[in-house]
């Protein structure tokens, strides 16, 4: 009588009870040598499976890696650009302004004391 959770091969059973019968002995124990040597070759080539599925990770995760850090070199630069743009933009402006009374686009009111600290983060940044 089989259980419910009964699997594929007997002798891979843990409720499997090895007990040939005399004439029959070294045909069993044969069967169980053979059996030994195919789970080892199947745990060999689980290793193996292992090991490339891991080192082909490993590579996947360093170029990722790769490419997640020249995207963030990129970002930093776009940004540094960015900044000395927009900086460029408001000293044209607040220039305009004093100037003329004049902005183009919303009227901004810079002050002296915003200009300098903005000119210094610049400034920072460029170092």
């Amino acid at each position: 009588m089989f259980s419910n959770n009964c699997i594929e091969f007997c002798e891979y059973c843990s409720n499997f009870i090895f007990n040939p019968a005399i004439n029959e002995r070294e045909q069993a124990i044969q069967w169980l040598a053979d059996s030994s040597r195919v789970l080892e070759v199947k745990i060999r080539e689980s290793i193996e499976l292992m090991k490339e599925i891991s080192t082909s990770l490993a590579n996947s995760l360093r170029k990722a890696n790769n490419d997640v850090l020249k995207t963030s070199r990129q970002l930093l630069s776009y940004m540094d650009i960015k900044a000395t743009i927009d900086f460029k933009l408001m000293e044209e402006s607040a220039y305009e302004q004093k100037s003329t009374g004049y902005t183009r686009g919303k009227p901004q009111e810079w002050t002296d004391e915003q200009l300098k600290e903005l000119t210094l983060e610049v400034k920072y940044k460029k170092e």
